[in-house]
């Protein structure tokens, strides 16, 4: 199954949904695209301030895990510019979500076998079952 950027757009803010209701982030308005990697270009809403985010990653799927890797970015929030892995690091504290060096996995079962970027869309390939 191949995905655009605006079908990527539409399952990452899906599935992102229970992290973000948590935390009471709500998003503002979001660009995504993919070129070697998926780049996020995003305004979101926190604590009633607009916090800007331009971030970019690769997506993996293992051991029912969303996996964000090679995770890049900066998060500007009133006068602040910071590291978007600093934050996700510092900020969040859920059982189901783990942050590593330089990516974060998400607990989420579902029937997926592999991941890949192909031709500027995302591939996701489905288990047999």
């Amino acid at each position: 199954m191949l995905l655009n950027n605006k079908e990527l757009k539409i399952i990452l803010e899906f599935a992102l949904q229970p992290i973000l209701k948590q935390y009471s982030i709500s998003i503002n308005e979001a660009d995504i695209w993919i070129d070697d990697q998926i780049n996020v270009k995003a305004s979101v809403i926190y604590q009633e301030h607009i916090v800007d985010l331009n971030v970019s990653f690769l997506l993996e799927y293992c051991h029912e895990k969303i996996c964000f890797t090679n995770i890049q970015g900066k998060i500007e929030y009133l006068f602040l510019k910071l590291n978007v892995m600093n934050m996700l690091k510092q900020f969040i504290n859920l059982d189901n979500f783990e942050v590593n060096q330089d990516s974060c996995c998400y607990y989420y079962p579902l029937p997926i076998e592999s991941i890949d970027i192909i031709d500027h869309c995302l591939n996701i390939k489905l288990k047999e079952e």
